[in-house]
C-alpha cells in the first residue's frame, strides 16, 4: 500500500511541529513564517472546517488559540530559502536535532 501526501500536509505538519516546539521550549512570543499562503490562511482565518484537512487543521488551531504570544505569517519562499536548504540536509541525518540562535 502506498500512501502520498500533498505539500499542504507536509506544511501543516511542519507548523504542528513548530508550535508543540515553541510551546516547550517557551519561545513566546514568536512568529512562525511558512510559505504556504493557503495553509497560512486557512488557519488564521479559521476557515478550514469543509476542507479535505479540517480536522488536522482544527486541531492546528485549537493549539494556536492555547498558545500565547504565537501567531503564524506568510512569508515569500525566498524568504525561507535557508530553511529549505536546512531541511533538506536534516533529511541526511538519521537522528532528530534542533537549531536554537540566540539573539540580542
Amino acid at each position: 500500500m502506498e500512501v502520498t501526501f500533498d505539500a499542504q500536509v507536509g506544511e501543516m505538519v511542519a507548523i504542528y511541529g513548530g508550535i508543540l516546539f515553541g510551546r516547550y521550549c517557551d519561545l513566546a512570543p514568536c512568529v512562525l513564517e511558512f510559505d504556504v499562503e493557503v495553509v497560512v490562511n486557512w488557519i488564521n482565518g479559521c476557515n478550514h472546517l469543509n476542507s479535505v484537512n479540517g480536522v488536522f487543521l482544527h486541531v492546528i488551531s485549537s493549539l494556536m488559540s492555547c498558545s500565547d504570544g504565537m501567531t503564524i505569517k506568510h512569508v515569500h519562499r525566498l524568504a525561507n530559502q535557508v530553511v529549505h536548504e536546512l531541511f533538506k540536509n536534516a533529511l541526511m541525518i538519521a537522528k532528530e536535532t534542533y537549531w536554537i540562535e540566540d539573539y540580542p
